[in-house]
């Protein structure tokens, strides 16, 4: 049975036990999707982790490398790149305890991940009061939608997956509280409500969700309501604040251009999800913030649709829920500028907020099917074979888009195309850095420059690159000039400039930069390394050891570390023997 508009759910009736028996029998198709996703999402299982914040969250994170308490204490009491996303963290530890740094483990994980929230997604729909039919088709909309992949293909977004999961979980959960009144399925909603804020902040809008869901069920908004959601917005909100607070700023409100950019960011996501084409790992908001820019023009058009059909189907529930679930899950995400953040949008910040529109799309879809075999069984293939073609289509651009994160060169060289980003060209730099290709790598830096001057990743990288080719003096250069654009960043790049410094047989200056590194970071292990190297070098054997000391203690495996103690020792034994 679909819902129709208007009409409230049967949720409450006696027969939805006996609805949900006759749903059990279509679970060959939810177990037919999961296993489409799974061998639509393979390739992911032999790809890399990518330099695109792979680094900063796990390959270079220390506190993924060791599950004792009082380094699970650590995890949870930090940040990573100012967000509180503790418990995916968490997940990473685990991981790397028992697997090291194999990427298939952490690509299978996300995948297990986006499969569970594609089941819970299935059941959620289904104690909603829709048929098993719309359930199947919003569960596979969502599952193989090419504009998630982001979120699941990259090992980072792995906080999507996660708090998305234990998200879809307290939505199921929830349902049943309506039902059965039970404290221990409140309290365990609100558990999995902590575990996903726990994740990602995004989580943030789940106490608001709910109250969508007392609506769409026909609850009567009482005090009753507002009371049992407090926990929920204490907890939530308590921890979405951690995040909220380290990334506070003051908006620059400039009207129109204000109001513009946030319909634009609005519009954005819903137009890349009905056409999902030219998906891209980075977005450019367009320059000329004004309505004679086609663009803005264009989203202001669409906005104005979208309220006016708000308007014209007020009655229709399912259509107000699918909206409302969308804007109260992205809301906090839509921008008035773009002063601040590399992107303002991205593929992945759609990734929960759309499972609204996978369910009305489906109860859409299968509405068109029943009114068109009442009228004419011509009209009902046509729609069918039509729903067939999109859905492969879909497919085919999710396998494509999946195969493109794991060739970086093809991920940066779309978006270099479509923007001529100095972020583009100067990870294209990287990656070919990482081929020793030295000249394309400052080909693709130079251009990163030329487009703007005052990045500073393409000077440190161009220093790294001089490095490599034994240009010292230039390195020193594009060291400085990273260090000038970039002052409160720049604990690597001293690092670096101090391993240059050394080169060319400046050591006093080497050190300096050395200890200014560890002063801005006590955790950074390649400074320790290098100085314990100059030490060992002049000969001064006890600061040297200290230095190893303290590597080991941040990191009690790391093998640099291990081998030049030993190595160390050795010299200190020669030194003494003599």
């Amino acid at each position: 049975m679909s819902i129709h508009p208007g009409t409230p759910s049967n949720l409450f009736k006696a027969t939805i036990i006996q609805k949900r028996s006759r749903h059990g029998g279509r679970a060959w198709g939810l177990a037919l999707i999961l296993l489409l996703t799974t061998f639509l999402y393979l390739p992911t299982l032999a790809q890399s982790f990518v330099s695109w914040d792979d680094q900063g969250h796990l390959t270079e994170n220390l506190q993924v490398r060791n599950l004792k308490p009082d380094n699970i204490g650590a995890i949870f009491q930090s940040d990573v790149n100012q967000t509180y996303i503790p418990l995916t963290i968490f997940t990473f530890a685990i991981e790397y305890h028992f697997f090291s740094y194999n990427s298939f483990v952490y690509h299978l994980d996300n995948l297990l991940l986006h499969l569970g929230v594609v089941a819970f997604l299935y059941f959620l729909t289904l104690c909603l009061g829709f048929s098993a039919s719309v359930a199947l088709l919003a569960s596979l909309l969502f599952a193989i939608h090419p504009m998630h992949v982001e979120s699941v293909a990259w090992v980072t977004q792995r906080k999507d997956v996660l708090y998305s999961f234990f998200y879809m979980l307290a939505l199921w959960q929830y349902t049943f509280y309506i039902q059965e009144k039970k404290v221990s399925v409140y309290f365990l909603t609100l558990l999995f409500a902590v575990l996903s804020i726990l994740a990602k902040p995004m989580a943030l809008s789940l106490p608001l969700v709910l109250f969508l869901l007392d609506w769409f069920l026909g609850r009567r908004f009482n005090w009753r309501l507002i009371i049992e959601k407090v926990p929920f917005f204490l907890v939530v909100f308590g921890i979405a604040w951690l995040t909220y607070a380290m990334n506070m700023r003051a908006i620059d409100l400039q009207f129109p251009s204000a109001i513009l950019t946030w319909v634009w960011c609005f519009v954005f996501y819903l137009a890349k999800f009905v056409f999902p084409s030219e998906l891209l790992v980075l977005y450019q908001v367009p320059r000329s913030v004004s309505l004679l820019n086609a663009e803005f023009l264009f989203a202001a058009i669409l906005f104005l649709v979208l309220v006016l059909g708000l308007i014209r189907f007020k009655q229709n529930r399912i259509f107000l829920f699918a909206v409302g679930y969308f804007f109260l899950s992205i809301f906090f995400l839509l921008r008035f500028d773009d002063q601040k953040d590399l992107t303002i949008v991205a593929d992945r910040f759609m990734y929960l907020p759309s499972a609204g529109i996978c369910i009305f799309l489906g109860w859409g879809a299968m509405r068109l099917l029943e009114l068109a075999g009442k009228n004419d069984k011509r009209i009902r293939l046509f729609i069918l074979t039509g729903l067939v073609a999109i859905i492969f289509v879909l497919a085919f651009m999710t396998s494509s888009r999946v195969r493109l994160w794991g060739n970086e060169y093809l991920l940066w060289d779309q978006v270099a195309k479509r923007y001529q980003n100095a972020v583009a060209y100067s990870q294209l730099g990287n990656y070919f850095l990482k081929k020793d290709d030295f000249k394309k790598a400052l080909e693709n830096y130079q251009r990163a420059i030329a487009i703007s001057p005052s990045y500073s990743k393409p000077y440190s990288n161009i220093g790294m690159v001089m490095v490599k080719l034994g240009n010292y003096e230039q390195a020193v250069e594009f060291f400085s000039q990273t260090i000038k654009l970039e002052p409160k960043e720049s604990g690597i790049t001293f690092t670096n400039r101090g391993y240059a410094y050394v080169s060319l047989g400046r050591n006093a200056d080497a050190l300096a930069d050395y200890n200014h590194a560890i002063a801005v970071d006590k955790r950074y292990l390649p400074a320790y390394l290098n100085r314990a190297t100059l030490y060992k070098n002049q000969k001064d054997f006890t600061r040297a050891m200290a230095d190893l000391d303290s590597v080991l203690r941040i990191d009690p495996g790391n093998k640099a570390a291990q081998n030049n103690r030993q190595i160390l020792r050795k010299m200190i034994l020669d030194e003494n023997s003599h």
